[in-house]
């Protein structure tokens, strides 16, 4: 359970702080929120678990975000709360600042209809059910550490509908509260008073408790004797604990709960009405273990009646009620204390903001008060100075007046006031001079304005004139390069035309009679070896080609070569080395021992045989000597024709020289 209550990882928090609580301590409340893995609802929903606000807020029975938490099953938590995490940069346990059902401003009507309709979720741990007989107590109270050794039956729920409570026990819904303390909700046993009676003892044990953490389960028809410890009275710690878990303890379970409380025990809670007396039936049972004095108790558990009649309940004892009234009384004044001592400190908190703003703001008066006096200060230097110079002119103004002028009367600026007033002619007498010396110096300045621009547009137009007279002599000069150029292009025409006409260029005679035809070389062998692959028969037949066409260039030098798949042609420069070449492999002796010779050629480079030819080849030129001789004549009548339409075209072009004399002119 403290795990639980001390842990913000995926819980979500709807925040409604005071109007104290600035931006930056907003902000860093949402950060450590944030840090700690929790998540910032911007509205009460089903999915936010704490509702964080203020205690007028709480105690506000008109507060929508109040009621609506409560709708929505959110724990009301003080502001406090968050406040003391902050500070003490740690977790603390909520349960000590949680609000239940608000204060008594919330009418039980109210408070009815949130808790029927909207169901809370309790975080406490489930409780147990103790036996007692009411003749075995030897004392009104028990101490704390008699608790942990007595023996329980754990139930599943404070609401469940076992058979063991549906027929026994019924449910009493909350009193007509007083909200002087927090209200609980009591079972009431029906028993007769010989029969052993259940409390809860969920207020007076605090969360971490162990008699809640590990009950000790029993069965029915057995009772035990404990022999209880000596306590003392309860400290003030202690009972701030104790009022701790009082709020702790959830009144209110979900709607399937309250269904089946409504079945198991035989009506709504409506039905139901309870006055004081039933509460303080309640803490009657809640004094009987926390009392000053030693007592012994032998608490038995039976088996309870399947009757379905009604006992009387058993009456407290007028003692019992006094010490719970006492015991309540405490409780207020602890309550009372609690709330006091927080108010105190957020009086101290507000009350140090206005410290703070009420330095800062006597801070920045003193500031302005400053810069006004230093602002003065230099208004009353400038002041001064303006004075001075002011001083300093009028004397310069007197000395140059009273030493330039050729007036009689003195400059009416530096006359004083009798001066003035005696003076007043004289006065008017030298403004009219000065206006007249004014309007002359205009008139001068003008005039001379005036020859200035008609100086200057006299230059402009002389140095436009000067540019027209260049321009002319520029292109004079121009035309007389022109004909001197033209003069020097016709003299070189003409001693061109002395040269005659151009010697005739000899061509090489016809290239199909300096051409030859080398074929009918035989492949046969390579192509029925089985040893070589296709490729490499390929490449074998290529360089036997390619050995004939080298062997050629001993007849003479040759022009071209044209090697196909089989076959190739031979172009020589001259008629005589093809004739040569033809004549020399006609004879089967020269083609053998031509063969002869590349084969051992090949020995001797270590290639391989079969690139070497057989003598099964044959040599003839591409044409005969009389159609080359024919095809000659044609060739030297183009040639005749061609240098004929060359004269005739030089002729022409002469003519057409001298059409550009009159450019030149």
């Amino acid at each position: 359970m403290e795990q639980q209550t001390k842990s913000f990882v995926g819980a979500n928090f709807y925040l409604d702080l005071s109007l104290g609580v600035g931006y930056s301590k907003k902000k860093q409340i949402i950060q450590f929120i944030k840090d700690q893995k929790g998540v910032i609802d911007f509205s009460c929903s089903n999915k936010t678990n704490y509702f964080i606000t203020t205690v007028e807020n709480i105690d506000d029975s008109n507060n929508y975000k109040t009621l609506s938490a409560i709708k929505h099953g959110a724990h009301v938590v003080e502001e406090l709360f968050i406040f003391d995490c902050l500070d003490k940069n740690e977790i603390q346990d909520f349960t000590t600042y949680r609000h239940i059902v608000g204060t008594n401003t919330i009418s039980n009507k109210k408070i009815s209809s949130s808790f029927t309709t909207t169901p809370t979720t309790s975080t406490a741990p489930k409780l147990s059910t103790y036996t007692f007989t009411p003749s075995s107590l030897t004392s009104t109270t028990a101490t704390k550490p008699l608790l942990s050794n007595t023996t329980t039956t754990t139930t599943s729920s404070i609401f469940s509908s076992s058979s063991l409570f549906s027929s026994n026990y019924k449910y009493t819904p909350p009193p007509p509260i007083s909200f002087n303390v927090k209200p609980i909700p009591t079972y009431t046993p029906t028993i007769a008073p010989t029969f052993s009676y259940t409390s809860l003892l969920k207020p007076v044990v605090p969360i971490s408790s162990p008699v809640l953490s590990s009950p000790t389960i029993v069965q029915p028809k057995t009772s035990t004797t404990i022999q209880p410890k000596v306590s003392k009275s309860l400290s003030t710690k202690e009972a701030e604990e104790d009022i701790a878990s009082f709020f702790a303890f959830d009144l209110f379970d979900d709607d399937e709960d309250d269904q089946e409380e409504q079945e198991s025990f035989g009506g709504s809670l409506d039905e139901y009405q309870d006055d004081e007396e039933s509460m303080s039936d309640s803490f009657d049972i809640f004094d009987l273990f926390n009392d000053d004095s030693e007592s012994t108790i032998t608490p038995t558990i039976t088996t309870l009646p399947t009757t379905n009649n009604k006992p009387s309940q058993p009456q407290p004892s007028t003692t019992t009620t006094t010490k719970s009234n006492s015991e309540s009384q405490k409780r207020k004044d602890l309550l009372e204390l609690k709330k006091s001592s927080r108010l105190e400190l957020l009086n101290q908190k507000e009350n140090q903001k206005k410290q703070l703003l009420e330095q800062k703001r006597v801070e920045k008066e003193l500031k302005l008060l400053a810069l006004n006096a230093e602002k003065e200060k230099r208004i009353e230097i400038e002041r001064e100075r303006r004075k001075k110079v002011l001083e300093t002119v009028k004397s310069k103004v007197t000395f140059v007046s009273s030493n330039t002028s050729s007036f009689s009367s003195p400059s009416f600026f530096t006359l004083d006031k009798q001066d003035k007033d005696k003076s007043g002619y004289e006065n008017n007498v030298y403004l009219k001079q000065v206006k007249e010396e004014k309007k002359r110096k205009q008139k001068e300045a003008k005039e001379l304005e005036s020859l200035q621009k008609a100086q200057e547009k006299e230059q402009r137009k002389q140095a436009y004139l000067d540019g027209v007279e260049r321009e002319k002599q520029q292109q004079e000069l121009e035309k007389q390069k022109a004909l001197e150029a033209f003069l020097v292009r016709k003299a070189k025409r003409e001693a061109k035309a002395l040269l005659g006409e151009k010697p005739v260029v000899v061509e090489k005679p016809d290239e199909d009679l300096r051409k030859i035809f080398v074929g009918g070389i035989d492949f046969k062998d390579i192509q029925e070896n089985k040893k070589l692959r296709p490729k490499e028969k390929l490449a074998i037949q290529k360089k036997r080609l390619d050995s004939l066409v080298k062997y050629m260039n001993n007849f003479g030098r040759v022009q071209k070569r044209n090697v196909f798949e089989n076959h190739f042609f031979i172009t020589f420069e001259d008629i005589s080395s093809a004739a040569k070449a033809k004549s020399y492999f006609e004879n089967i002796e020269h083609r053998k021992i031509v063969s002869t010779s590349i084969k051992s050629q090949l020995v001797l480079l270590k290639l391989n045989e079969l690139i070497a030819p057989n003598h099964k080849f044959y040599v003839k030129i591409v044409k005969s000597q009389a159609q080359a001789e024919k095809k000659e004549v044609q060739k030297e009548r183009q040639v005749q024709a061609k240098i004929e339409q060359d004269k005739v075209d030089e002729e022409i072009k002469w003519e057409s020289q001298f059409d550009d004399w009159d450019v030149a002119k």
